[in-house]
């Protein structure tokens, strides 16, 4: 009789710690769409946390796994924790290696934190396995103009220009790139392209106010910047210029 006790009591507790794993395990989808943020959707603050519990599921394939790496590496980009933000690309290639928006995306923190050498080989080998990857192209056209390489990142603008002919940042890196190279009047042509495709894109005017101020044509720079700091207010980099 107490080996009978002994035996339903096991048993019913092990039925109760199935029952609870079971629970514990009980997946959220609700945060895998949180944590994939489509056009920032539920907001970057809220797209880290959501990752996490992702993360945090046990039964995940490493392709899912990657992918959640991926965005709270993006929603830690955007909110500036560019370190955060490249140890989860780091983990996400660790998953899946062939993902192919990580490497543009962890060369685009490494080139907020002014690491442009690394941000182009990240670049590259974006390049390498696909060659008409629209952010390497234009990411490494950024990169470029920025370490005064003008030539090569003009050509890797003009693929860029190629594969989406309507993207604003396109035109404007490419701007940037002529203006470097002293083509004055292609660069503002460029300038003028993106303005008509993105005419609330505080960077633009910052860009344009730029090419204006080394021109020395110091009234026209401020009234780019005026534009750039109308549209967003707490937009930084006009105030530093």
């Amino acid at each position: 009789m107490r080996n009978m006790v002994a035996a339903l009591f096991i048993a019913l507790f092990a039925c109760n710690g199935i029952t609870a794993s079971a629970q514990a395990q009980k997946i959220d989808w609700s945060d895998w769409s949180r944590c994939q943020n489509k056009n920032n959707r539920y907001g970057y603050s809220a797209a880290v946390p959501a990752c996490t519990r992702v993360l945090g599921w046990r039964r995940l394939s490493n392709r899912r796994r990657a992918l959640a790496y991926q965005w709270r590496g993006y929603a830690h980009t955007q909110m500036r924790r560019n370190k955060v933000a490249i140890s989860d690309y780091n983990s996400s290639l660790k998953y899946n290696p062939a993902l192919s928006e990580t490497l543009p995306l962890r060369a685009s923190a490494y080139a907020r934190m002014r690491k442009f050498k690394l941000a182009a080989a990240d670049y590259r080998s974006a390049l390498k396995r696909n060659r008409r990857s629209f952010s390497a192209h234009n990411g490494l056209c950024y990169v470029l103009t920025l370490v005064n390489q003008s030539s090569e990142a003009l050509e890797q603008c003009n693929q860029a220009v190629r594969i989406r002919p309507r993207s604003a940042t396109a035109r404007y890196n490419r701007g940037d790139a002529r203006f470097d190279q002293k083509k004055i009047k292609n660069a503002f042509a460029d300038y003028a392209a993106a303005k008509r495709l993105a005419p609330k894109d505080e960077e633009l005017y910052n860009r344009v106010g730029n090419a204006y101020a080394s021109l020395k044509q110091y009234k026209k720079a401020i009234k780019e910047y005026d534009k750039a700091i109308a549209l967003k207010p707490s937009y930084h980099h006009p105030w530093r210029n």
